[in-house]
């Protein structure tokens, strides 16, 4: 797949995340992604994270990150396990704000994750709640 956009719903939706891995200086912005709902994955082995499921009456509001070279994408396959099964990453429609359909590749919950999902999974309560944490456990550094 070499779709140079992608749609970002979970950790990598916050610039501390995204700069980490691919020194975030990548435009940015929201969007929604219709048909599908995004939930916790727990899991006793695992912190908490998202991930997103086809879920008809469902909306997903994220960011639509642009201009992904060929290594940031390498980068962020990786960081997403889509070799495992975590994640799939698949091409899906998203909405800009002016309600126009843009292509853009998302990472959606795999086999190995659908059976660990959760309830919802809420951004904001991740940033207030878990960030920093997250940031020390995954890249062992804090954001704060």
């Amino acid at each position: 797949m070499t779709e140079s956009r992608l749609f970002a719903y979970g950790t990598l939706m916050f610039p501390e995340v995204r700069s980490a891995l691919i020194g975030d200086a990548l435009p940015a912005e929201p969007v929604r992604l219709a048909g599908y709902g995004r939930h916790t994955v727990r899991h006793p082995d695992w912190l908490p994270f998202p991930a997103i499921l086809a879920q008809d009456g469902e909306v997903v509001e994220g960011l639509l990150i642009s201009a992904l070279e060929p290594a940031a994408r390498d980068i962020l396959d990786r960081f997403e396990n889509v070799e495992s099964g975590l994640y799939q990453k698949m091409v899906v429609t998203v909405d800009d704000r002016a309600g126009r359909p843009i292509t853009a590749a998302a990472y959606v919950a795999g086999d190995v994750l659908t059976p660990h999902l959760s309830g919802p999974w809420d951004p904001e309560q991740f940033r207030r709640d878990q960030l920093a944490d997250f940031m020390g456990r995954v890249f062992g550094r804090s954001c704060i």
